[in-house]
């Protein structure tokens, strides 16, 4: 992805000068044509640090800036049970994705699942926005452990 956003910057700025740059006409094309390539270079960049940012999230549970900046909220929950308030999932911290359809959709960090429970039997208890980590943290510990 570098190298295509590398690769447009590039031609924005040497192609369109050499070549049309001797006419009125050419000039007024020159003006849209760099415009053009630009953003489609910047937009390459942006969903390069995009992916980079869930890569982050899914490895070491926790959003980068960029994320932040583009409305990403770094939600997490224990997750209990409605009819006895008791928690599920041995107590784990949930990354809360969303809700959708009646449901929330978490992000079980320990072991790299996403999951749907139903809001009428779930509780989000203790919900904490960006939590601090401690050094050295990842994702994956149960799912570590589990594999043969």
């Amino acid at each position: 992805m570098v190298v295509i956003a590398v690769g447009l910057g590039v031609l924005a700025f040497l192609i369109p000068f050499r070549l049309l740059r001797r006419k009125p006409v050419g000039r007024a094309g020159t003006k849209v044509l760099v415009g053009g390539l630009t953003g489609a270079g910047l937009g390459f960049l942006l969903i390069l640090g995009l992916v980079e940012g869930a890569i982050d999230v899914q490895d070491s549970g926790q959003s980068n800036e960029l994320l932040n900046a583009v409305g990403f909220q770094d939600q997490w929950a224990v997750v209990k049970s409605a009819e006895d308030d008791k928690p599920l999932y041995d107590g784990r911290w949930m990354m809360l994705l969303g809700e959708s359809d009646g449901t929330y959709v978490l992000y079980d960090c320990d072991k790299l699942e996403t999951l749907r429970r139903p809001m009428e039997t779930t509780n989000l208890g203790q919900i904490e926005l960006d939590p601090e980590r401690e050094a050295g943290f990842t994702c994956g510990g149960l799912a570590q452990q589990n594999t043969p």
